[in-house]
């Protein structure tokens, strides 16, 4: 299966997101792929250079250039291994050329989708319905939307839940940091489905940034480390309901936005929730 990450003008943090779902994923399961498609351009094969040893070669233009059809041999050839179970295809900085690729890729990124004993993470970047990378996420059974709880980013969330969702994507929310607003209440406020979320910590952030899989046991101590575990257990369980759904075994369950108060609590590292600013008078859906 794959499932999507994407960000909005302004949001943070898609490819990490994706990278952290893929290191949290449950082991021992399907092989776990990133997929870099952020029609802007890649970044990790600059990003983790020195820790995995990442070159833009092979990525994303020697999987769009194949024409047989795809498979795990395929995708060994393409893709760069990280750790155990875990492998990348990075993109190469231009758009010009992230674009030309994930259009010869084209209704193939269906067939990636489907494809036997493996999970994508595909990382989307900014998407809208413009964006070459649209197709992807409609292929996703879920797309994660990535956002501060913040007034600026929420205002920039609820035209985009919109817009896609009548585009064919299939949406959820993850959060960076559980304030100013309540995580919850943005869910509510956007019509989606609160999935995740992840500690705002930059400096966190930043280790993994730069030591990706390779971070070490303090970082995967982190309450950044814990929020990204929670989140993948949540996605990946709404990614199965989907897909029992659309095989006809059970009907979508939605089971609220609603995360309850002890999945995100003291993720700034304080151990407190804090008080929640409402944001249903100062925005209009």
């Amino acid at each position: 299966m794959m499932v999507a990450v994407a960000s909005r003008k302004g949001s943070p943090g898609a490819t990490t997101v994706a990278s952290l779902l893929a290191a949290h994923w449950q082991r021992g399961a399907d092989k776990r792929l990133i997929l870099e498609v952020d029609p802007s351009g890649g970044t990790l094969a600059a990003r983790w250079s020195g820790a995995h040893g990442l070159t833009w070669e092979p990525g994303l233009l020697d999987l769009s250039s194949i024409r047989r059809d795809l498979d795990h041999d395929v995708l060994d050839q393409v893709s760069q291994p990280l750790d155990e179970g875990v492998a990348v295809i990075p993109s190469p900085p231009s758009p010009d050329q992230i674009g030309r690729g994930i259009e010869r890729l084209g209704d193939r990124v269906k067939r990636l989708a489907e494809l036997d004993g493996l999970t994508v993470f595909a990382d989307v970047g900014r998407l809208g319905v413009l964006s070459p990378a649209l197709s992807v996420a409609r292929a996703a059974v879920l797309t994660l939307i990535v956002c501060r709880p913040s007034l600026e980013q929420i205002q920039g969330l609820i035209p985009a839940v919109v817009e896609l969702k009548a585009a064919g994507c299939v949406l959820g929310l993850v959060t960076i940091g559980d304030g100013p607003y309540d995580p919850n209440e943005v869910a509510d406020i956007a019509g989606i489905e609160l999935l995740g979320v992840i500690a705002y910590a930059p400096k966190t952030a930043a280790v993994f940034d730069h030591d990706g899989l390779m971070a070490g046991r303090g970082f995967w101590r982190s309450a950044m480390s814990r929020g990204a575990s929670e989140t993948a257990a949540s996605v990946r369980d709404r990614a199965e309901q989907l897909i029992l759904a659309l095989q006809g075994f059970a009907p979508p369950s939605f089971p609220g936005h609603h995360h309850g108060e002890g999945s995100h609590r003291g993720l700034d590292g304080s151990g407190r929730t804090g008080e929640r600013n409402g944001i249903a008078s100062e925005i209009q859906p």
